[in-house]
This record gives C-alpha cells, sequence and structure tokens, in this order.
C-alpha cells in the first residue's frame, strides 16, 4: 500500500502523488526538496537556512524545526570558531 496523507485543509486521506485534493481543491506540495535544500543552506549559509526552516515550520512540516536548530548551531560555530581561536593566539603569543 502506498503512502498515506492528510489534506491539512479537510482531512481527507490522499495517496502519495497527487498534486491536490480531490474534496477540497487544495494544492499539495512536495516539501522536500524545500528540506533537502534548507539542510544545505544550514551548513552553508545558517541564516538563510534558519528562513527556509521558519517557512517549512510554518507549513506544519516536522523538517522545519530540525533545520532551524541545525542552522543556529552551524551560526554558533561559525561564529565562536574565530573567537576561540584569538583567544588561544594571545594565550601563546602573551608566553613567548
Amino acid at each position: 500500500m502506498e503512502n498515506q496523507f492528510e489534506c491539512p485543509e479537510c482531512g481527507t486521506v490522499f495517496e502519495e502523488g497527487q498534486t491536490e485534493c480531490l474534496e477540497c481543491g487544495y494544492k499539495i506540495r512536495n516539501y522536500k526538496l524545500i528540506a533537502v535544500l534548507g539542510y544545505i543552506f544550514s551548513f552553508l549559509f545558517p541564516i538563510v537556512g534558519i528562513f527556509i526552516g521558519f517557512y517549512l515550520h510554518g507549513k506544519q512540516q516536522k523538517n522545519g524545526k530540525y533545520v532551524v536548530v541545525l542552522s543556529l548551531v552551524m551560526l554558533l560555530i561559525i561564529l565562536l570558531v574565530p573567537w576561540a581561536s584569538d583567544i588561544n593566539l594571545n594565550y601563546y603569543y602573551s608566553y613567548n
């Protein structure tokens, strides 16, 4: 049996691959590509990843939360690594 999903507008169950709900006409989107782009941008450009994550979260996609968290972690790493290496260099040069 194929994967079944529920329409976010009317609650009608539909099969994977349908492009719109047969009951209410809601356009069904595949957010998998957007989620993959969100993960990629989380590593490369975390601020863009945060926006993509909030977009997905607003569309009730569970990946949205993970993309936001990953983006925030990567942003912290990007901001803290140069700061931490600067502290280590200052410590090294102060004793030599």
